[in-house]
């Protein structure tokens, strides 16, 4: 970047090729795959449940950001996300708990995303309209878990 950073705002995109080891938000990237950082594992384990409306804003807001990773993020945080809404007083009951227990765990824990199989098949998929287009290489595997949202209640 340092080389051409007189461009960058003007005609130069930086990207990343070939990149082999390092923390990379929050997720150290290997050989091996994908990992979670060690050192914020430590830190959202100690989490203690939210005991108000602002530890319960700061813990979404750290959740969110890793939302892409989380399937079905928004169904496992919807009884925490009523407990927000205005009027709504902070009883934070067992559908909570297993929301943020539920999250912990998805934060703490490595996403699908690993170093390819050479020995396994690859699928090429794609899309392309009119204005742009894109493509993966990826692999079907068996997942290693599977995060049960919380039971369903009504709201």
């Amino acid at each position: 970047m340092a080389i051409f950073s007189e461009y960058l705002e003007y005609s130069v995109e930086i990207f990343m090729d070939d990149f082999s080891e390092g923390i990379v938000l929050g997720h150290k990237v290997s050989r091996k795959g994908l990992d979670v950082d060690k050192a914020k594992i430590e830190a959202i384990e100690k989490l203690p449940p939210p005991a108000n409306v602002k530890a319960l804003r700061s813990f979404l807001g750290l959740a969110g950001f890793y939302r892409r990773f989380v399937k079905d993020f928004s169904k496992i945080a919807r009884p925490l996300n009523v407990l927000l809404e205005v009027d709504r007083p902070f009883d934070f009951d067992s559908y909570c708990l297993i929301a943020f227990k539920t999250l912990k765990d998805s934060l703490t824990t490595t996403p699908i995303l690993i170093a390819p199989d050479w020995a396994k098949p690859f699928e090429m998929m794609y899309v392309a309209n009119g204005y742009a287009m894109g493509a993966v290489l990826a692999q079907k595997v068996t997942p290693r878990r599977q995060i049960t949202p919380p039971p369903r209640r009504n709201f």
